[in-house]
């Protein structure tokens, strides 16, 4: 039975207290699993428990991320990256970063790819199996993380080089999925196999030819390769001129490339006393226009590596990940629309709109003050996607990431909740969830911007949210339990915690924008998921809707406009009935034949 805000209340200072296990002191030093009779009085339940593996004493996990309601990925300071199922704790798959102790940035995701930046590598992997799809050198080094569409990838170099990557196409045909496929169940370990080989790479072995004998053929001596090969090393080759082949060793009249004086024709050796009569210089001593000339011809082969559509150069510093409005791909964009924006803020005033397509700034936005947390959206409010992002000054604007131009943005509402916001909001389908620090968690009305209540000025960490709860930590490692829907003090919007549990084990920051899990994690490896106990909770349930297909009133609008020339049809057809009417006249005339038929009656 679900406990009431009464109940909440009573058990508050006793969760206090009990709230850490037998045998510990006030603070503990690493985390453990929380006991299920202390989550019994919360009305809290564990859903599963998870280790990421650790290096050595001296790693920890740095970030752990929930991109989805299927998927959270964890990150640790020794460069390791794991990817778990978050409907079951399950490991799906992990990768070692070639650069180990450095940054930890946030990953980019979208239905079938994870982008991740090390360094100054962007790696993509498939977010099912964890395959490297590629494995790119960027110009550059990432400052922020990367952000991800259907075909595109932004990465921010050096803080203030935006740049956008298509696909390769291998990727582009892959996420294009077609709509009876998705009928049949398929292997994703198969799919990925596919786009690495053909048919004809493949030669169908049957189980008896894993039984039959196979004798190798006895290889030539004099080569001291195996038969058949034409076409050896070129450090090996005997001969610049071709055929190239080692069967002729003793009849070449021309030497080793490996010892070639020379780059120009002929190729030959001259005798020492000669050396210095060359007229082309060596190898060694080539210019490095030239060297780069040969570095261009290189022919050999070249792995999967995305392409680069635009780079955007500011002067200004980019913070934080870009925010795009639209997920679609840009081949189904045609017409230029002005909603295909790339929203990025910067470390001043400035919040300013590209065309992802493009590149071209379609909007700067000045605020009234230094930007400190992270921009969030796009939220379905109505037919509108709005943006919500901190000021230092303590206030919360609400940005419409489709509307405004090259005259100013447009601005929905400002609210004031004072302190710093340097927490990124969060946003649900009614309220937004803004925090920082001395300020605590502000819930304010998505719609209008009225503050509805605050936390205490300690509880500035969102964790998550349902429908009647909001689960915040404080500074003391304690997870607070607050009454979603209305305010403790009505008049001076205060809410004070139903009940706390002391989590202190637990110092990650977690903070889940996509459904009503509680993610905990330690610095030892430990990640715990927990739920409210009701049954209707069972399933993750999304803060924010998805929003409703817009292709879907498109198709029906032009119905009417189809039956418009189907009530004209009659008036093209109407020769038709004046070909009828001398038939109406024709029975019209027969009319008198009953009146004869009438005296036959009498």
């Amino acid at each position: 039975m679900r406990i009431g805000q009464a109940g909440l209340l009573g058990v508050a200072a006793v969760a206090l207290f009990v709230g850490r296990a037998p045998g510990q002191g006030a603070y503990r030093t690493s985390a453990s699993p929380p006991d299920a009779a202390f989550l019994d009085r919360l009305n809290l339940k564990s859903e599963w428990t998870a280790s990421v593996p650790l290096q050595s004493g001296r790693d920890g996990v740095a970030t752990v991320q929930v991109v989805d309601a299927t998927q959270v990925f964890a990150q640790t300071h020794s460069g390791l990256l794991v990817a778990f199922d978050a409907v079951t704790g399950a490991k799906q798959w992990a990768y070692r970063y070639p650069a180990q102790y450095t940054t930890a940035y946030p990953v980019g995701v979208n239905d079938d790819f994870v982008f991740a930046v090390n360094v100054a590598r962007l790696l993509c992997f498939n977010r099912v199996t964890g395959v490297v799809e590629f494995d790119f050198e960027l110009p550059g080094s990432a400052s922020v993380g990367p952000v991800a569409d259907k075909e595109l990838v932004y990465v921010t170099l050096n803080g203030t080089r935006l740049m956008a990557y298509t696909f390769p196409p291998i990727l582009r045909a892959v996420a294009k999925a077609r709509p009876e496929d998705a009928v049949k169940p398929t292997n994703p370990a198969d799919a990925v196999a596919t786009r690495y080989g053909t048919a004809a790479n493949f030669s169908g072995l049957k189980d008896a030819d894993f039984t039959r004998l196979y004798y190798p053929q006895e290889p030539k001596t004099d080569i001291g390769l195996g038969q058949g090969q034409t076409t050896p090393s070129i450090s090996a080759l005997p001969s610049v001129t071709p055929p190239y082949t080692l069967d002729t060793r003793g009849l070449y009249v021309t030497p080793s490339i490996g010892s070639l004086p020379t780059l120009r024709q002929p190729y030959s050796l001259k005798p020492d006393y000669m050396r210095y009569n060359q007229r082309t210089p060596s190898i060694q001593a080539i210019p490095p226009s030239v060297a780069r000339a040969a570095e261009l011809a290189n022919f050999r082969p070249r792995g999967v590596e995305p392409t680069l559509l635009w780079s955007h150069t500011s002067g200004r510093r980019y913070v934080n990940p870009p925010v795009l409005t639209d997920a679609r791909a840009v081949s189904d964009i045609k017409d230029a629309p002005v909603i295909t924006r790339l929203w990025a803020t910067t470390d001043g005033r400035i919040v300013e709109a590209l065309d992802k397509r493009t590149q071209l700034t379609q909007v700067v936005a000045t605020l009234q003050d230094a930007v400190t947390s992270p921009l969030t959206g796009p939220i379905p409010v109505g037919t509108e996607r709005l943006g919500f992002v901190g000021l230092r000054d303590g206030n919360v604007v609400a940005l419409n990431l489709l509307g405004g131009g090259p005259q100013g943005p447009r601005i929905e509402w400002r609210a004031s909740v004072g302190g710093t916001m340097n927490h990124r909001p969060v946003a649900a389908r009614d309220a937004v969830f803004a925090s920082g620090e001395q300020s605590g968690t502000t819930k304010i009305d998505i719609v209008t911007g009225d503050v509805i209540w605050q936390s205490e000025p300690t509880a500035d960490q969102f964790v998550a949210a349902n429908d009647e709860f909001v689960y915040l930590k404080d500074r003391s490692g304690n997870l607070a339990v607050y009454d979603r829907k209305q305010a403790t003090d009505a008049a001076t919007r205060r809410s004070l915690p139903l009940a706390k549990l002391d989590v202190t084990g637990f110092g990650v920051p977690v903070s889940n924008d996509k459904t009503d899990r509680i993610f905990l994690a330690g610095d030892n490896g430990l990640l715990v998921c927990l739920r409210d106990a009701s049954a209707k909770y069972a399933r993750p349930v999304p803060l924010v809707p998805p929003a409703p297909p817009a292709p879907e009133p498109k198709k029906d609008a032009p119905v009417p406009k189809k039956d418009v020339p189907k009530v004209e049809e009659p008036k093209k057809d109407a020769p038709a009935p004046k070909q009828d009417e001398p038939k109406k006249d024709a029975a019209k005339k027969d009319e008198p034949a009953p009146k004869k038929d009438e005296p036959k009656k009498d």
